[in-house]
């Protein structure tokens, strides 16, 4: 889709929803989240039911869902009244009593020289005849003060009474002082595990149609991306090399996000792939990757057949020694041993089983550019 700017040069739109790949987005629905959801409203179905206190210890790594999980959870809560705090920059007991006077509409004092009774007090006060639910994200920055803050929360029940869901990278045996712990109760806990890479495709494919404009992705392109942020299990990351790309590719003015695209987007995110690496590699598997590279020219991925084609094209030009089909797939094989390729294999062993390589966090364009250069600096 054309458009013309402010400055009458045409650029083209590929992304049309940006709030879409935001970290803070919440989807209309959660992909392959369903079992922790409903593990989560179990053990907040007391609180849901009757009101009554019940506490949550939500954990796993970095970008498998817990906050996107806990806020999916918090959008159907009625009939409390709903706190959210991130304890990354603001992880004492004070920030935390100043998050809840907030969301209660009240004045927000100073609390210097306040002791811990008078700050219950106005805690108190501001959650009279109301129940709350106080979600506290990244709670493994929490200070230890702020845990003896907690402890004495969840005893006393001020006001109307508090729930709490505390999110968190690490297990709540790692995180939380024993006396909170207990008091938070040991089955409490729902553990989210790293998306594999079919997980990450269909989340990326949901952000795709929410935020892309419609013919500039594909399947193989979102492919690509899935299978960059899988050894990390990590949806943030995906989105993030999704957002990346598409604005590379609007910058350009393409009319469509490509797979160099992506890899450039990788290469700045997360490299793996550096040129000092390149330096490091033997001559064979050198020529392999410069193979791969021109394999993958407008492709996300290519198959071994086209890789051994390419490098019979480099023998031919004089620079690659002559080599086998099985010594150029045991190149390829220990390339991706040692993580600079992706390999993978399709098809069934009756009919023929494909081997597919792609390279993930360095464009294919630019790789080929610098071992050209390296062979130029040594002849």
């Amino acid at each position: 889709m054309i458009h013309k700017s402010i400055n009458s040069f045409p650029f083209t739109l590929i992304i049309r929803n940006r709030r879409a790949l935001d970290r803070g987005f919440i989807p209309e629905q959660l992909v392959d989240r369903e079992a922790e959801l409903e593990a989560l409203r179990r053990i907040m179905r007391p609180m849901l039911r009757e009101r009554l206190p019940s506490h949550a210890f939500v954990y796993g790594g970095v970008g498998v869902g817990k906050t996107t999980l806990v806020r999916f959870f918090m959008r159907d809560v009625e009939g409390v009244r709903k706190i959210y705090h991130s304890c990354l920059w603001a992880r004492s007991s004070k920030d935390i009593i100043l998050a809840i006077l907030k969301e209660a509409g009240r004045k927000i004092p100073s609390l210097r020289g306040y002791s811990r009774g008078e700050m219950m007090a106005l805690v108190a006060r501001a959650s009279r005849g109301v129940h709350s639910l106080l979600v506290l994200d990244e709670a493994n920055a929490l200070l230890g003060e702020a845990m003896e803050f907690l402890e004495a929360l969840l005893r006393e029940q001020p006001g109307g009474g508090f729930s709490i869901i505390l999110v968190s990278l690490n297990p709540p045996d790692q995180v939380l002082s024993r006396p909170l712990l207990s008091v938070l109760g040991y089955a409490s806990s729902v553990q989210l595990r790293p998306y594999d890479a079919k997980t990450l495709r269909e989340i990326l494919r949901q952000r795709a149609e929410l935020s892309l404009v419609p013919g500039t992705w594909d399947e193989g392109l979102l492919e690509l991306i899935a299978e960059s942020a899988a050894s990390y299990g990590d949806a943030r990351l995906a989105i993030e090399i999704l957002q990346r790309a598409a604005e590379r590719a609007e910058a350009l003015g393409r009319g469509s996000v490509e797979p160099e695209d992506v890899r450039e987007a990788m290469a700045k995110i997360n490299p793996f792939l550096t040129e000092s690496k390149l330096s490091e590699l033997p001559d064979g598997e050198l020529m392999a990757l410069l193979a791969v590279a021109r394999a993958l020219r407008g492709r996300a991925v290519a198959s071994l057949r086209q890789v051994y084609e390419e490098y019979q094209g480099l023998a031919e030009e004089g620079l690659a020694e002559a080599a086998s089909y099985s010594t150029i797939h045991r190149r390829i094989l220990s390339l991706a041993e040692a993580g600079i390729l992706s390999v993978r294999k399709v098809g069934e062993r009756r009919k023929g089983v494909r081997l597919l390589v792609t390279i993930m966090d360095f464009p294919a364009t630019r790789l080929e550019e610098l071992i050209m250069q390296r062979l130029k600096s040594e002849a």
